[in-house]
């Protein structure tokens, strides 16, 4: 790991939105981040990438299945969300 990024990894780190665009995006940035990226959101992900990747789908709206997704989590980029515009 580069100086640059040690300083700003985590053990896990959760991406919700991770099936939408930028969440795909972002699956392969956040990599050198974090030990585990857990990956999440309530449309079909891609299974994931190995033992670095963990994929938990999740509804948002849904308090007890979120108290369990962020479970051991040390950071999140929050990304998922209802998109109106077009």
């Amino acid at each position: 790991m580069s100086e640059t990024t040690s300083s700003k990894h985590v053990p896990r780190l959760l991406l919700t939105g991770a099936a939408g665009g930028l969440g795909k995006v972002l699956r392969e940035r956040l990599r050198p981040y974090a030990d585990i990226l857990r990956l999440s959101d309530i449309a079909s992900l891609a299974p994931p990438a190995g033992p670095h990747e963990e994929v938990v789908p999740c509804d948002l709206s849904d308090k007890k299945a979120v108290d369990a997704l962020v479970a051991g989590c040390d950071a999140i980029v929050h990304l998922g969300g209802v998109s109106v515009e077009r």
